[in-house]
């Protein structure tokens, strides 16, 4: 009795053994229809057929879907894109980077303000701050220099170059009339000269240190030319100081220089009032003409300073 009831479990045991072994064999055989004739082609040869996403013990395919994370294909969770809050978008569309050149600009603009702020207020211990400048100079050269026909000593020319001064903080204006005149056969070289922005970089009563850009206007050509500026006060004594002066006009089509300028003056105070101070001035000059003409002047004249 009991051994055909063992022999009868042994059968069942074979049986469905041989049952999952045909399951295996039919899906390792089964072969997917094909497009033109709808149904199962038996000419191909049998294709192994895997699931992608069931998990099957010591195989080697992925369990879960791939994704792609391409900049162009970003894996989103949201279904409306006006979902995203300010920062994804900013960041997503570039606005951010724009957004911190734009905080530097203000700090930078918020920076100026504030030092303008703070001269315009010290004004008091340095008038120059607010205030505008008046110059009435003169020279006389003692050396003339020219490529062609030499040196010659006390040319018989004059040289006037009054120009005023606007001073505002860390800006100022500057507009000066220059006219070199022959009097030998009175012939006038003349030129408006306009230095339309002046950065006032150091802005001390003891020392002062600007540079400013703008152009020059050749009445005998009629023509315009970019100029550049840069000068320095020291003060060395409540009356004496000293003054350095650059300048240089250039012509962008020939890449030549119309005029270069430098000069040093000493300044000394004469009187002063409560809104206007009066000074002397003389210093030497140099001055050179289309790289050709080089003059050496001695300058001189008054000074007059309102604040």
């Amino acid at each position: 009795m009991v051994d055909n009831y063992l022999l009868a479990q042994v059968n069942n045991i074979k049986k469905r053994s041989q049952d999952n072994q045909n399951d295996r064999n039919i899906n390792r055989n089964f072969t997917p229809p094909s497009n033109n004739s709808g149904g199962f082609n038996s000419s191909t040869p049998p294709a192994r057929q895997e699931p992608s996403y069931r998990s099957a013990p010591n195989n080697n395919y992925n369990t879960q879907p791939q994704q792609n994370y391409n900049w162009y294909s970003r894996p989103s969770t949201r279904s409306n894109s006006a979902n995203y809050d300010a920062t994804e978008i900013s960041t997503a569309s570039g606005f951010g980077s724009t957004d911190a050149c734009c905080i530097g600009i203000e700090s930078i603009f918020s920076s100026f303000i504030n030092h303008q702020n703070f001269l315009i207020q010290s004004k008091v211990v340095n008038p120059r701050i607010v205030s505008f400048e008046f110059f009435a100079l003169g020279a006389l050269p003692f050396l003339y220099d020219n490529d062609s026909i030499g040196s010659q000593f006390f040319p018989k020319s004059i040289l006037s170059i009054p120009k005023i001064r606007a001073n505002w903080g860390l800006l100022s204006t500057e507009f000066r009339y220059a006219n070199l005149y022959q009097r030998s056969d009175g012939n006038m070289y003349e030129t408006l000269d306009w230095q339309v922005l002046m950065l006032n970089i150091f802005s001390r009563r003891e020392f002062y240190l600007r540079i400013g850009t703008g152009f020059m206007y050749e009445k005998p050509s009629f023509t315009y030319f970019n100029e550049h500026s840069l000068s320095a006060d020291i003060l060395f004594t409540e009356q004496l100081s000293g003054t350095f002066d650059f300048r240089f006009s250039h012509d962008s089509k020939t890449q030549i220089f119309p005029r270069l300028e430098s000069g040093i003056r000493f300044n000394y105070l004469l009187a002063e009032t409560r809104y206007a101070q009066f000074g002397f001035t003389a210093g030497f000059l140099y001055q050179n003409y289309y790289q050709t003409d080089k003059l050496y002047l001695i300058q001189t004249g008054l000074t007059m300073l309102l604040h």
